[in-house]
Protein backbone atom coordinates (compact mmCIF):
# COMPACT_ATOMS: atom_id res chain seq x y z
CA UNK A 1 0.00 0.00 0.00
CA UNK A 2 1.52 2.89 -1.00
CA UNK A 3 1.92 5.77 2.20
CA UNK A 4 -0.44 8.46 0.84
CA UNK A 5 -3.17 5.92 0.60
CA UNK A 6 -2.19 4.17 4.27
CA UNK A 7 -2.38 7.94 5.16
CA UNK A 8 -5.39 8.45 4.21
CA UNK A 9 -7.47 5.33 5.12
CA UNK A 10 -5.98 5.40 8.39
CA UNK A 11 -7.10 8.75 8.79
CA UNK A 12 -10.68 7.38 7.32
CA UNK A 13 -10.66 4.88 10.12
CA UNK A 14 -9.73 7.06 12.84
CA UNK A 15 -12.59 9.43 12.18
CA UNK A 16 -14.98 6.62 11.33
CA UNK A 17 -13.83 4.76 15.05
CA UNK A 18 -14.44 7.74 16.90
CA UNK A 19 -17.85 8.46 15.53
CA UNK A 20 -19.38 4.83 15.78
CA UNK A 21 -17.49 4.84 19.40
CA UNK A 22 -19.40 8.12 19.81
CA UNK A 23 -22.77 6.87 18.90
CA UNK A 24 -22.20 3.72 20.95
CA UNK A 25 -21.62 5.36 23.67
CA UNK A 26 -24.33 7.92 23.60
CA UNK A 27 -27.03 5.10 22.87
CA UNK A 28 -25.60 2.91 26.08
CA UNK A 29 -25.65 6.39 28.31
CA UNK A 30 -29.47 7.24 27.08
CA UNK A 31 -30.09 3.60 27.99
CA UNK A 32 -28.55 4.08 31.09
CA UNK A 33 -30.47 6.62 32.15
CA UNK A 34 -33.76 5.30 31.03
CA UNK A 35 -32.84 2.21 33.99
CA UNK A 36 -32.05 4.75 36.26
CA UNK A 37 -35.30 7.24 36.10
CA UNK A 38 -37.36 4.46 35.41
CA UNK A 39 -38.99 6.55 32.34
CA UNK A 40 -38.87 6.34 28.86
CA UNK A 41 -40.08 9.35 26.88
CA UNK A 42 -42.31 10.21 30.07
CA UNK A 43 -43.73 6.88 30.47
CA UNK A 44 -43.06 4.97 33.75
CA UNK A 45 -41.25 1.46 33.06
CA UNK A 46 -41.89 -1.35 35.64
CA UNK A 47 -38.91 -2.46 37.82
CA UNK A 48 -38.90 -5.83 36.09
CA UNK A 49 -38.53 -4.32 32.39
CA UNK A 50 -35.93 -1.97 33.88
CA UNK A 51 -34.44 -5.27 34.67
CA UNK A 52 -34.29 -7.03 31.44
CA UNK A 53 -32.95 -3.51 29.76
CA UNK A 54 -29.95 -3.86 32.34
CA UNK A 55 -28.81 -7.45 31.19
CA UNK A 56 -30.54 -7.67 27.29
CA UNK A 57 -29.62 -4.27 26.17
CA UNK A 58 -27.15 -2.23 28.51
CA UNK A 59 -24.64 -5.13 28.86
CA UNK A 60 -24.78 -6.09 24.90
CA UNK A 61 -24.50 -2.05 24.01
CA UNK A 62 -21.12 -2.46 26.64
CA UNK A 63 -19.81 -5.64 24.90
CA UNK A 64 -20.54 -4.04 21.63
CA UNK A 65 -18.71 -0.70 22.10
CA UNK A 66 -15.32 -2.67 23.86
CA UNK A 67 -15.15 -5.31 20.95
CA UNK A 68 -15.21 -2.42 18.84
CA UNK A 69 -13.34 -0.28 20.04
CA UNK A 70 -10.54 -3.83 19.57
CA UNK A 71 -11.38 -4.24 16.48
CA UNK A 72 -10.74 -0.35 15.11
CA UNK A 73 -7.23 -0.92 17.40
CA UNK A 74 -6.31 -4.05 15.53
CA UNK A 75 -7.15 -2.65 12.53
CA UNK A 76 -4.73 0.58 12.81
CA UNK A 77 -2.12 -1.80 13.60
CA UNK A 78 -2.65 -4.34 11.15
CA UNK A 79 -2.88 -0.84 8.48
CA UNK A 80 0.17 0.74 10.19
CA UNK A 81 2.16 -2.57 9.18
CA UNK A 82 1.53 -2.13 5.47
CA UNK A 83 3.30 1.25 4.98
CA UNK A 84 6.74 1.80 4.62
CA UNK A 85 7.17 5.83 5.93
CA UNK A 86 7.58 5.91 9.64
CA UNK A 87 5.60 8.86 10.02
CA UNK A 88 2.57 7.61 8.68
CA UNK A 89 3.58 4.36 10.59
CA UNK A 90 3.51 6.39 13.83
CA UNK A 91 0.69 7.43 13.18
CA UNK A 92 -1.28 4.33 12.89
CA UNK A 93 0.41 2.98 16.08
CA UNK A 94 -1.10 6.16 17.50
CA UNK A 95 -4.27 6.06 16.59
CA UNK A 96 -4.11 2.53 17.75
CA UNK A 97 -2.71 2.92 21.17
CA UNK A 98 -5.51 5.71 21.21
CA UNK A 99 -8.39 3.27 20.21
CA UNK A 100 -6.88 0.62 22.85
CA UNK A 101 -7.01 3.52 25.75
CA UNK A 102 -10.39 3.89 24.84
CA UNK A 103 -11.27 0.20 25.02
CA UNK A 104 -9.71 -0.02 28.07
CA UNK A 105 -11.83 3.02 29.36
CA UNK A 106 -15.25 1.02 27.85
CA UNK A 107 -14.19 -1.73 29.95
CA UNK A 108 -14.01 0.72 33.85
CA UNK A 109 -16.97 2.78 32.71
CA UNK A 110 -19.62 -0.16 31.70
CA UNK A 111 -18.06 -2.07 34.96
CA UNK A 112 -18.80 1.03 37.52
CA UNK A 113 -21.96 1.87 35.88
CA UNK A 114 -23.47 -1.94 35.44
CA UNK A 115 -23.05 -2.41 39.14
CA UNK A 116 -24.36 1.23 39.54
CA UNK A 117 -27.96 0.65 37.57
CA UNK A 118 -27.72 -3.10 39.94
CA UNK A 119 -27.69 -1.00 42.89
CA UNK A 120 -30.22 1.39 41.69
CA UNK A 121 -32.68 -1.02 40.82
CA UNK A 122 -31.84 -3.10 43.94
CA UNK A 123 -32.88 0.14 45.69
CA UNK A 124 -36.26 0.62 43.78
CA UNK A 125 -37.35 -2.36 44.18
CA UNK A 126 -36.75 -1.98 48.36
CA UNK A 127 -38.69 1.11 48.26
Amino acid sequence: MSDSTGLIVISFLGALGFYMNYYAAKMQNDLGAQICTGFINGAPVPITQRWLMLYNQYTPYSIGGFTLSIWFGVAQLLLASYVSDEKVKALGYLAAFMVFVGSLMWLAHTSVTFFSYRSVLRQAEAD
